[in-house]
């Protein structure tokens, strides 16, 4: 709008300067939080993959353990198997 002498009634354009220097300032802070967010997401994802590869680890120690439980078992209840023979001295 503009009043009875010709002026711009309003808020005064910034100069070129000033708007420019805002404008990269924005961009600064936004790449900024970018490189911060990759960086948070990269610790993120190795702690969640180790977190998994521990669960496996952990899963396969417990499967090996009951193998071995069972082995065991299964090699005290048929001894006759467990020597290749008979278990009473065979022949």
């Amino acid at each position: 709008m503009k009043d009875e002498g010709g002026r711009i009634n309003g808020p005064h354009p910034q100069p070129l300067s000033q708007s420019w220097a805002r404008r990269m300032r924005r961009l600064r802070d936004r790449g900024a939080a970018l490189v911060e967010t990759a960086m948070i997401l990269f610790l993120v994802l190795l702690l969640i993959a180790g977190m998994v590869d521990l669960g496996r680890a952990f899963s396969e120690y417990i499967v090996i353990g009951e193998a071995s439980r069972a082995g065991a078992r299964y090699g005290s209840m048929n001894l006759s198997d467990a020597a290749g023979g008979v278990a009473d001295g065979g022949e």
